[in-house]
């Protein structure tokens, strides 16, 4: 036997040991929460993750004002910013947005809500988030 065939069954062989000898392959999801030590506040009421900010019954053309405080008993500074997608021809906005929270400071402002003045009657949803970023 020539010394290339040989190798190429060495080869051939090392390759066969070692695909049999991965047997099982396991997968196991992670998951870590990391507190920022932010805490919102719609209207001095403190605002959970998730919960509706329900604007009543509004009016066209006009614009609507609630408070929306943020408080950061965290260690970290953050730059803080609306993210939002009211429906199309609305405003949604918030007098701090992109303001740096520097740790153990607090934000007072207020969230803007502006409906379009071609709204049609019905109801409305749309989210919005904050995006808080370490500085």
């Amino acid at each position: 036997m020539k010394s290339s065939t040989i190798v190429l069954l060495v080869i051939a062989l090392a390759v066969g040991i070692g695909a049999a000898a991965i047997v099982q392959q396991s997968q196991f999801p992670n998951e870590a929460v990391v507190e920022s030590g932010l805490t919102f506040y719609l209207n001095g009421i403190e605002w959970q993750n998730g919960t509706t900010i329900d604007w009543g019954k509004v009016h066209k053309a006009s614009s609507y004002f609630v408070e929306f405080n943020v408080t950061n008993t965290g260690t970290d500074n953050y730059t803080l910013s609306l993210i939002t997608y009211p429906p199309v021809g609305w405003s949604q906005t918030w007098i701090e947005n992109g303001t740096l929270l520097n740790a153990g400071s607090s934000l007072k402002g207020n969230l803007i809500l502006t409906v379009a003045s071609t709204a049609s009657d019905g109801n409305y949803n749309w989210d919005m988030m904050v995006d808080a970023v370490v500085t």
